[in-house]
């Protein structure tokens, strides 16, 4: 169980940091698939995914972070 809490929490925290690059690339890649597109849409797309990673990230951290950290404060230990 402190394996993937820690895991969990490595992944969330990843997430947070490389949401731009990712971001970035998703409205790149959907600009590709579709063709040509205004520079406001593309900013507009890159942004939201951005904005949705970063809450995935961040909501993915901080729950198994908690976990891990009552796991530790009432000392179960499944290991």
């Amino acid at each position: 169980m402190k394996r993937n809490c820690i895991a969990g929490t490595i992944v969330g925290i990843l997430l947070l940091f490389f949401s731009v690059p990712l971001g970035e690339l998703y409205g790149g890649a959907y600009c590709l698939f579709s063709g040509i597109m205004e520079q406001e849409r593309y900013i507009m797309l890159s942004q939201s995914a951005i904005t949705g990673i970063q809450m995935i990230g961040g909501i993915i951290a901080l729950l198994c972070g908690m976990v891990y950290i009552l796991h530790i404060v009432h000392g179960k230990s499944s290991e």
